[in-house]
């Protein structure tokens, strides 16, 4: 994207390389507009969206044919797609609803001879689309391109065996065949992908069928629609297991609820989102009167797996909420009422660690709370205080029913 200015007028050239040039616009701004990123944004957006549809068409063509000589173009075009999406954009809703038209079908030009590069830029798009942590998670109702875009996912590991397409080591065959350390980065953003189309799916069930269902058979439609996408659920989470720890040196017995935090230590906010995907699942899923607990993803021994990666640090913890980062006080916010609600659960699968688990979140509070009283807690922090209180009596009290 470029800007020449002639007097008034400014010349605004949009191209996702010299092989695609997208579109020229002349436009009249005033000096202070034309400093404006919003208006240009705007203006960018209103010139792409008439040409969008062509220039899909074109680099699906492009990715489902792959040469390397388009491999520029099809980067550029990813990351022009994402930053369009992007909620950093700060872009109105309705200005950026035609950009997500018939995104779903990039999941199926995914596939072996297609290269790491392009695999990750298409799973950063699809990523920045089923943004969770930040959006997702907060709506009551989702839209119905990010549902979409999970469902297509899904369906794609689930029936299409998408994680044995991975390229991981770059090479022909199952995973990339070769051998080697191979790409974590890519396996990172396909099993965030996974997690995410997985939380999305969950949410959505259960909204609708909270909508659709009479007052008085309510609950009982609810479980009825939780368990039969609980089956499918199921077996992707298996295959996303299995893919991982053929990829890397995890013990066959190491359950999902904490290899999640090993693959994402590296990365606070994946990790983070990560982790409240997972609780969101298992929340959604088996928290109900006709649901068994699915020990593959116990909240607590993600939360005993997270805190020994932070080293017990209460400060770790206080820098990320603080931080506007990472999802943390989301995550914060839902663990500790998970912790509240079941405790007893709580107590029993932290066995020894709930000593040194309740120890942070202990000095966790006090942290806070001289923050507070000094007026240095940058946004109100009152509901985790609280919780904190709560847990830490139930701790003290020794109640564990």
């Amino acid at each position: 994207m470029a800007f020449e200015g002639i007097g008034d007028f400014y010349l605004v050239k949009i191209e996702v390389c010299r092989e695609v040039v997208l579109a020229f616009v002349v436009v009249r701004l005033s000096e202070h507009r034309y400093r404006s990123a919003c208006v240009v944004k705007c203006i960018c957006i209103k010139v792409l969206e008439t040409k969008w549809p062509a220039l899909v068409k074109k680099v699906d063509s492009m990715i489902s044919t792959y040469t390397s000589e388009n491999e520029c173009a099809i980067v550029t075009f990813l990351g022009l797609w994402e930053s369009i999406i992007s909620v950093k954009a700060n872009l109105s809703v309705i200005d950026t609803k035609p950009f997500y038209s018939n995104l779903y079908s990039f999941v199926v030009v995914l596939n072996s001879s297609v290269p790491s590069s392009i695999w990750k830029h298409l799973l950063n798009l699809f990523n920045e689309v089923l943004c969770y942590g930040s959006t997702l998670a907060l709506q009551e109702c989702l839209a119905e391109e990010p549902c979409a875009l999970a469902h297509h996912v899904m369906r794609s590991v689930k029936d299409w065996r998408l994680l044995d397409l991975l390229p991981f080591r770059g090479g022909s065959g199952r995973f990339g065949g070769g051998h080697g350390d191979g790409d974590r980065p890519l396996l990172q953003k396909m099993a965030l992908l996974v997690l995410k189309s997985v939380a999305v799916t969950v949410k959505e069930t259960r909204y609708e069928s909270s909508s659709d269902s009479s007052v008085g058979s309510e609950a009982d439609d609810v479980d009825a629609d939780m368990a039969v996408i609980e089956r499918s659920i199921r077996e992707v989470l298996r295959q996303l297991d299995n893919c991982v720890k053929q990829l890397l040196p995890f013990h066959p017995e190491t359950p999902l609820a904490q290899w999640v935090v090993q693959l994402f230590a590296d990365q606070d906010d994946a990790l983070i989102e990560a982790m409240v995907c997972c609780l969101d699942v298992t929340v959604g899923l088996y928290y109900s009167p006709t649901m068994t607990p699915n020990p593959a993803l116990s909240p607590t021994s993600t939360l005993i797996a997270f805190l020994h990666v932070v080293s017990h640090d209460p400060d770790v913890l206080l820098d990320l909420l603080v931080s506007n980062e990472t999802c943390f006080l989301l995550y914060l916010l839902r663990i500790l009422k998970f912790m509240r609600r079941n405790w007893s659960e709580f107590v029993s699968c932290c066995g020894h660690e709930l000593d040194d688990t309740m120890s942070v979140f202990i000095r966790l509070r006090l942290a806070i709370d001289r923050l507070v009283q000094r007026a240095l807690f940058p946004y109100n922090i009152n509901p985790v205080l609280r919780l904190l209180e709560k847990c830490e009596e139930l701790y003290e009290g020794g109640t564990c029913y």
